[in-house]
């Protein structure tokens, strides 16, 4: 194996599958004994979460709330402490994690067992940059996408180098990449005796040879006791062991097991949705979801969804069944309108109401609808567009949703951080939103509770996200609707 290999043969176009055994690494396992890693444990409580860490107080995961007073945290399957200040030390933002305890409802719970768990610790072996903000490793045959909202702990962005050690934890995409949260420098250069770690689904297991490949690693498990007995095509597995070479040799294998939770009165999961299962059904990792009438959307609408989209899903799980109340956008910028311009050479188009904001595709970016790449956009084109807000000013589309029969469609939304506060105007990722621009807008807080347009103002605040949705009459933008969205 080539451990220098072109990015080109690990950066595959997008297309629709979704590594299941690999995703379902997410939700740890349900197993027991030294031969299994999992996040059970017998905690009990009525609910389950399963996203990143996104601030504290104790922590929020996946927009709940969680006490963490009582709750014991798990590192690798093993305790390392109790309560807030185990939290703190062991928990980084950006940091996957299964919390089990007392769900409250869909805003606050308390937390009674957390476990967080690494794809990957070993050394890099390529670095590419993507874009000017986004940079794609291989991280000992895992490909590993880091960018502005990746949580860096010894390390810069922009230094990240081959041969570092480090440490990643995130969300898998729909090729099975990890897109990372939360990443930390193990060291500066690998030494051939350090002990590295992956989990990752079994393929190619050939017995005979003592061999098998998560991704692009090759695992040697000659040295493991047993190995037959814990290896099976397809399987979830966790190896720890040291590398000869681009060879991983496996000196610890334990099952990583995929189904772990099966019923659960309240369950959210942070994840990529898969191809649809029959009517009003998709797929996330190991789950069915139900979406129907009565399921409530945040930053999204019922069309927006489609394989590729990462969402937040909350609701009851009964038998895999995940019967969503609630599904969430986790991207925080929205952008919706026609096309102003396109420019293909630098991969970047402007819409129509918000030309300052140039948004920008790279490979990362899903596209859906009838164009399947950046050609295939013209001005006047609906689009609308989920994605990333960067410090430039620019947007890092994430899914760009586009339809040709949709290109007189007079809608317009942007949604995005407050980047300055004023009377009566505002700024919107650096676009001036007008409070008194035309009559007739409706104004809302966080809660949906009416405002008047001066109590709107006062309750924002730099990096609120707001949503503004409006309509194209006449070639003139009447705005409908303004609200804090968090």
């Amino acid at each position: 194996m080539n451990k220098m290999k072109r990015f080109g043969a690990w950066f595959k176009p997008r297309h629709i599958w979704l590594g299941v055994a690999a995703l379902l690494l997410l939700a740890g396992g349900c197993g027991s004994g030294s031969d299994s890693l999992s996040a059970s444990g017998g905690i009990g409580g009525s609910g389950v979460t399963v996203g990143e860490v996104s601030d504290y107080g104790s922590i929020f995961v996946n927009g709940i709330e969680l006490d963490t007073a009582q709750a014991e945290i798990y590192v690798e399957g093993d305790l390392v402490g109790a309560g807030d200040q185990a939290v703190a030390d062991h928990l980084p933002i950006g940091q996957r994690v299964v919390v089990q305890g007392d769900i409250e409802n869909e805003r606050s719970g308390n937390a009674l067992r957390v476990d967080a768990f690494y794809y990957v610790e070993g050394p890099v072996w390529q670095v590419e940059q993507v874009d000017a903000q986004t940079v794609g490793l291989d991280v000992m045959g895992q490909t590993v996408y880091v960018d502005p909202q990746t949580t860096l702990a010894g390390i810069a962005l922009a230094d990240l180098a081959q041969d570092m050690v480090l440490q990643v934890s995130g969300t898998l995409d729909a090729q099975g990449a990890v897109h990372a949260g939360h990443v930390a420098l193990l060291a500066e250069a690998m030494t051939v005796d350090r002990t590295v770690t992956v989990k990752g689904r079994v393929q190619d297991l050939d017995l005979d040879a003592d061999r098998f490949r998560i991704n692009d690693l090759v695992v040697d498990c000659s040295q493991v006791v047993d190995a037959a007995e814990l290896l099976q095509e397809d399987g979830s597995i966790a190896v720890e062991g040291t590398l000869s070479d681009a060879i991983l040799v496996a000196t610890s294998l334990q099952r990583f097991e995929t189904d772990l939770f099966d019923s659960m009165e309240e369950f959210s999961i942070d994840g990529f949705i898969a191809a649809p299962s029959g009517a009003g059904q998709w797929r996330m990792g190991p789950y069915r979801i139900r979406i129907d009438v009565a399921t409530g959307f945040e930053g999204l609408e019922p069309d927006d969804l489609a394989a590729g989209i990462r969402v937040v899903v909350q609701g009851r799980l009964r038998a895999r069944l995940l019967e969503a109340r609630r599904v969430k956008i986790t991207s925080r910028v929205r952008m919706e309108s026609n096309v102003a311009s396109v420019d293909t050479d630098n991969r970047t188009i402007t819409l129509e109401g918000m030309a300052a904001i140039p948004i920008r595709l790279n490979i990362l970016t899903f596209i859906h609808g009838g164009a399947l790449t950046l050609s295939g956009i013209e001005p006047g084109d609906h689009v609308r567009i989920f994605g990333q807000y960067r410090e430039d000013g620019s947007v890092t589309a994430v899914d760009l949703f586009e339809s040709l029969t949709d290109a007189q469609d007079a809608r317009f939304i942007l949604q995005g951080p407050v980047t300055d506060v004023g009377a009566p105007a505002f700024d919107l990722m650096g676009t001036p939103i007008d409070t008194n621009a035309n009559e007739g807008i409706s104004f809302y807080d966080a809660q949906e509770a009416s405002l008047s347009a001066e109590a709107f103002l006062s309750d924002l605040a730099v990096d609120s996200v707001v949503r503004v949705t409006g309509a194209w009459e006449s070639a003139q933008l009447l705005y409908e609707t303004m609200a804090i969205i968090r």
